[in-house]
């Protein structure tokens, strides 16, 4: 992955808060990890360096907890199957 992208795969919105997003997020340093962030705060950054879209394209096919311990193993949010496979299995679901 390269450094400059920001990846998020963002799960759902506070119904209490809808400015509060939870999911996957990859900073681009390595990093990944599931938290809670706000859409104010992406819209900021898109205004300042970034470009934020929404890939319609992009179906799940596994649990979040699975993309999450394979973006750990490969230090970026993938969409790579063996890896997410690997990590299904890992996980036992």
């Amino acid at each position: 992955m390269d450094n400059e992208l920001s990846l998020w795969l963002i799960t759902e919105l506070d119904p209490d808060c809808p400015d509060t997003a939870f999911g996957l997020y990859d900073w681009g340093y390595g990093y990944p990890e599931l938290t809670h962030h706000s859409l104010w705060e992406l819209e900021k950054s898109q205004n300042m360096h970034c470009l934020l879209y929404r890939d319609r394209s992009f179906v799940a096919k596994y649990p979040i907890s699975v993309y999450t311990y394979a973006a750990n193993e490969a230090w970026a949010i993938t969409e790579d199957d063996v890896l997410l496979r690997q990590a299904y299995e890992t996980l036992k679901l």
